[in-house]
């Protein structure tokens, strides 16, 4: 009998043909694809999987508050479809719910951002430094990957000098939280800029 996880892998392949090809593995991934081709979602698989793996995923978003928002309501849909195949697949219902992906949000959700991390939901950060500052002392000591959406455009600003470096330096805090994580998933639609901030 297929375990949870096997179970969750299945149905991802299913929904996404190109979902075995990704290395879950892997240090690093870049995740290409043309704009509204469905990385979004793809994403959240991935996010899932890290979950269920015993690892909370972060995923780093433009400093819009709107992306936040329009993600969670994204993850919303796709865990629910997620939530029914498991059903349909004879796991109890209290087991799907307790292994469901949902989201906690930087954003607009500080009380429960703690609680969210150690329970291993998808949490949403906008690149800005007092964020990515917050996070970097909230996943201290956990295992954590990061999910960049529009890598391309979110991380591979300058760090500047020490000295002259704002209290609160997105680039550096961002930096720093890819430092500790386990595994880096960058999502782009432009490739060669993400290849070219990697050399």
């Amino acid at each position: 009998m297929a375990t949870y996880t096997e179970d969750t892998y299945m149905w991802l392949c299913s929904q996404f043909p190109d979902f075995n090809t990704i290395d879950l593995d892997a240090d690093q991934t870049l995740i290409a694809g043309k704009p509204q081709a469905g990385k979004s979602e793809f994403t959240f698989g991935v996010a899932l999987m890290m979950s269920l793996k015993g690892m909370t995923p972060l995923m780093i978003l433009r400093n819009f508050s709107k992306d936040a928002v329009q993600m969670a309501s994204k993850l919303d849909r796709f865990s629910q479809r997620h939530k029914e195949f498991m059903i349909r697949r004879g796991w109890p219902k209290d087991e799907v719910e307790a292994k469901s992906i949902s989201s906690v949000s930087a954003v607009d959700d500080l009380k429960n951002l703690s609680v969210g991390i150690q329970s291993r939901k998808l949490v949403f950060v906008l690149y800005n430094g007092y964020q990515l500052n917050l996070l970097n002392i909230l996943c201290e000591r956990i295992s954590y990957c990061l999910l960049v959406d529009e890598a391309d455009a979110v991380g591979y600003g300058d760090i500047k000098e020490e000295d002259a470096r704002p209290r609160y330096h997105a680039s550096w805090e961002y930096h720093c939280l890819m430092e500790g994580c386990r595994k880096i998933f960058e999502i782009s639609a432009t490739v060669f800029d993400i290849l070219w901030g990697n050399t």
